[in-house]
C-alpha cells in the first residue's frame, strides 16, 4: 500500500512541476524571449526592458560579465551597440547585439499631394530626324554617342537649365561642332556633336527630343515636426519615356483634390484622377528625388486630424506580418484610415522601396479602388500604433496587394 501511494505522490508531483513548467512558459516574458532570434539581430534595448520584469528570473549581462540593470539606456549608453546575454535562472540562452535608439516622432500623412519637379538640366527622351535634303534620317546627337536617359548639363560650357536652352544654344551655333555634357549613370560624360541644318524648320538641330519637369498625384507619408522635413511617394519619380530616374533641381509639393477614382482591376491598375493648379496650397520644397521616394521640407505644418500628436516611428525589427492600416485620400472625405494585413516582410538590404508586402482588407477601400491605385503611392502604414512604413507599388495581377518600404529606411533619406 505505501508503494502504491509512493507511486501516486511521485506521479501528482510529477504533472505538477510539468504543469508548472508549461504555465511558466505561457507567461509573457517567456514569449517574448522566444520571440528573439539569437545571433546577430540588433534590437532596441526596450524590447528587452521586460523581460525583467516578469515573474521569471531573466537576467541580461555585457560583454564585460556585469549584470545590467535598471535603465538599460543608461547601463548601456546612447546609441551605442552591445553583446549581451540573456540568462534564465542564471543559466545563459541566448547572445543578441542590443543598441539604444532614440524614439523620433513623425507627422503620419495620408494627405492627396501635386508634385511639380523641375530636374537638373533637359533628360533625354529620345531622337529626332533631321531632315537635311540630302538625308533625312540623320540623328547627330545619337550618331555621336548620346543615348536616352542622359542628362545634358552643359552645351559648350553654358549651364542648361531648360530644354529652351538646348534649342537656343544649337541654333546660335550654324553648323560648328559643339561640346555637350551629360551625366549617364551617375557619371559625366562629354561629346562633340555637329548640328545640322534641319530645311523643314530652317534651323539647325541635334535631333535630340528633351524633357525638363515632371507633374504627378502622389501620397504624404509623413514630416518630422522637429526640422520640417519631408517624405512621400516612396519611390523614385521617373520619366515616362526612358524610366530614367529624374534628378530633382528645384520643384514644390502643393495640396491636390482627389476628384474621381479608377478602380484598380486583375491586370489593370487604378489611378486617383486628382487636380492642383498654380493656385495650390504649397506645401514643401523639393529637395531630392530618390530610389526610396521624394524629399524636401516643409514650408508650413500640416495637421493630420486623426493623429494631430503624431506617431513614433517604427524601427524595421519592430515590423512584423499581421493587422495594420494605412492613411490614404481617395474621396472628398480627406484622410481616412483603412485596415490591411502585412504578408510578408523582407529585411534584407538594398531591396529599395518592397520591404514588405500588404494586403488591403478593408471593404470601404476594396469597394471605392479596388485595392492600391496609382495615386496612393505614399501612403503612411501603421502599425502596433506606430509609423513603420509607406505604400509604393500595387501588384498589377492583384490591386489588393502591393509592397511598402520601411519608414526607417525613409528616414536614412531624409536625413
Amino acid at each position: 500500500m505505501d508503494n502504491k501511494i509512493l507511486k501516486i505522490g511521485k506521479r501528482t508531483i510529477g504533472c505538477l512541476l510539468v504543469a508548472l513548467l508549461i504555465a511558466i512558459n505561457l507567461l509573457p516574458e517567456m514569449t517574448a524571449l522566444r520571440n528573439i532570434e539569437n545571433g546577430s539581430n540588433i534590437y532596441d534595448v526596450k524590447m528587452l526592458e521586460p523581460l525583467m520584469q516578469g515573474y521569471v528570473p531573466i537576467s541580461i549581462w555585457g560583454s564585460d560579465s556585469v549584470r545590467v540593470s535598471g535603465d538599460l539606456s543608461e547601463s548601456l549608453g546612447e546609441k551605442s551597440e552591445n553583446t549581451v546575454t540573456l540568462k534564465v535562472c542564471g543559466i545563459p540562452v541566448k547572445t543578441v547585439n542590443a543598441c539604444v535608439r532614440e524614439s523620433v516622432y513623425l507627422m503620419p500623412g495620408g494627405a492627396s499631394i501635386g508634385v511639380r519637379l523641375h530636374t537638373q538640366g533637359a533628360l533625354i527622351v529620345g531622337f529626332g530626324d533631321v531632315n537635311t535634303g540630302d538625308s533625312f534620317y540623320s540623328r547627330p546627337a545619337q550618331k555621336a554617342g548620346l543615348e536616352a536617359g542622359d542628362i545634358v548639363i552643359e552645351i559648350n560650357g553654358e549651364k542648361i537649365r531648360s530644354a529652351k536652352d538646348v534649342t537656343r544654344l544649337c541654333n546660335n551655333e550654324s553648323n560648328k561642332v559643339v561640346s555637350v555634357k551629360v551625366i549617364r549613370n551617375g557619371e559625366s560624360l562629354d561629346f562633340e556633336v555637329t548640328p545640322r541644318f534641319d530645311i523643314t524648320d530652317n534651323e539647325y538641330k541635334l535631333g535630340l527630343w528633351v524633357r525638363d519637369s515632371s507633374i504627378g498625384i502622389g501620397t504624404l507619408s509623413f514630416y518630422r515636426m522637429s526640422d520640417k522635413k519631408f517624405g512621400a511617394l516612396g519611390h523614385a519619380i521617373t520619366d515616362i519615356d526612358t524610366g530614367a530616374l529624374l534628378v530633382a533641381e528645384h520643384g514644390d509639393i502643393v495640396l491636390a483634390e482627389v476628384r474621381d477614382v479608377k478602380k484598380g482591376e486583375q491586370g489593370s491598375p487604378g489611378e486617383l484622377m486628382g487636380a492642383f493648379s498654380n493656385l495650390s496650397l504649397k506645401l514643401g520644397a523639393i529637395e531630392t528625388n530618390s530610389n526610396k521616394g521624394l524629399y524636401g521640407k516643409m514650408y508650413t505644418d500640416l495637421e493630420n486630424k486623426l493623429y494631430p500628436n503624431g506617431l513614433e516611428a517604427g524601427y524595421k525589427d519592430e515590423v512584423k506580418e499581421g493587422e495594420a492600416s494605412i492613411l490614404s485620400t481617395v474621396s472628398e472625405d480627406g484622410i481616412v484610415e483603412y485596415k490591411c494585413r502585412i504578408l510578408k516582410v523582407y529585411r534584407q538590404q538594398d531591396r529599395n522601396e518592397k520591404d514588405m508586402v500588404i494586403e488591403i482588407t478593408d471593404k470601404r477601400l476594396l469597394d471605392k479602388t479596388g485595392g492600391i491605385v496609382q495615386g496612393m503611392s505614399g501612403s503612411p502604414i501603421i502599425q502596433d500604433g506606430k509609423l513603420i512604413g509607406a505604400v509604393t507599388h500595387v501588384l498589377v495581377n492583384d490591386p489588393t496587394r502591393g509592397y511598402g518600404i520601411f519608414i526607417e529606411n525613409m528616414l536614412e533619406v531624409a536625413g
